[in-house]
C-alpha cells in the first residue's frame, strides 16, 4: 500500500485547491470572459481561504492596482473594465464600496465570489446564508 501511496503522491503538487464546479466553468458567463477579466477573477479567487470545506473570507477579497500589477495588469482602466465585466456577469459582487475621502483612502473595495455565501469577516461585511450565484442568470446582450 505504501508503494501505491508514494506513486500517487508524485502525481500532483501540494498546496491550496480552489474548487470550481463544472457548471460554473462551462457557463456562458465564465467561458466568454475577456482574458483580463479571467485574470482578475483568478487574482480574486487566489485570496479565498477555506476551513472545514467552507470559505472563511469570501467578501473580504480585493483587487487593487498593486495586486493587479503583480498579475501583469499595468493599467488602472484595464483593471476597472475587468472588475466591471465580472460584476456585470455576476461572477463577483461588491461587499464594501470605498469613497476615496480622507478616512477611507487606504481601504480597498471588497468583493465576494458569488459561487459561495458571503462570510461576515469579523464584521467587515454583511454575511449571507446562501450564495447569490448571479452568474447563472447572466445572458449576453442581443445585438
Amino acid at each position: 500500500m505504501s508503494k501505491l501511496s508514494s506513486k500517487h503522491s508524485k502525481r500532483r503538487v501540494n498546496g491550496i485547491f480552489y474548487p470550481l464546479p463544472a457548471c460554473l466553468v462551462n457557463s456562458e458567463s465564465f467561458r466568454t470572459l475577456s482574458p483580463m477579466a479571467n485574470k482578475v477573477f483568478m487574482l480574486i479567487l487566489s485570496q479565498v481561504r477555506f476551513k472545514g470545506g467552507t470559505t472563511v473570507n469570501n467578501g473580504d477579497l480585493s483587487a487593487t492596482f498593486t495586486q493587479a500589477q503583480a498579475w501583469g495588469i499595468n493599467s488602472k482602466s484595464t483593471l476597472k473594465k475587468a472588475i466591471d465585466e465580472l460584476l456585470a456577469r455576476g461572477l463577483i459582487e461588491q461587499t464594501r464600496t470605498v469613497n476615496f475621502c480622507e478616512t477611507d483612502k487606504n481601504r480597498p473595495n471588497l468583493y465576494a465570489i458569488t459561487l459561495w455565501a458571503v462570510d461576515g469577516c469579523d464584521g467587515k461585511v454583511k454575511a449571507t446564508q446562501a450564495p447569490s450565484a448571479k452568474w447563472l442568470h447572466w445572458r449576453p446582450a442581443v445585438a
